[in-house]
């Protein structure tokens, strides 16, 4: 993944397919929670493994509506 930003706007190219759901959590996270790198040290750490463990909930629920709509496009195409 290449990643790259101006201001307030961002890129993010992939090769071979779309991102991955691990890809958008990542992403999604750090739109959502930034981690000054000015920040007291035991307070950045903690922050970081907050948004860490954010970004596992995340990717976990993409995988859910990834599994789940991938089933009922099957059962609509029965």
């Amino acid at each position: 993944m290449i990643s790259g930003s101006v201001g307030n706007a961002g890129v993010v190219i992939t090769s071979n397919g779309g991102h991955s759901a691990e890809q958008m959590a990542e992403l999604c996270t750090n739109r959502i929670i930034s981690v000054a790198h000015s920040a007291d040290p035991v307070i950045r750490q903690q922050a970081v493994e907050f948004r860490e463990n954010i970004q596992r909930v995340v990717k976990h629920y993409i995988e859910e509506a990834v599994r789940i709509d991938r089933a009922s496009r099957s059962i609509k195409e029965s």
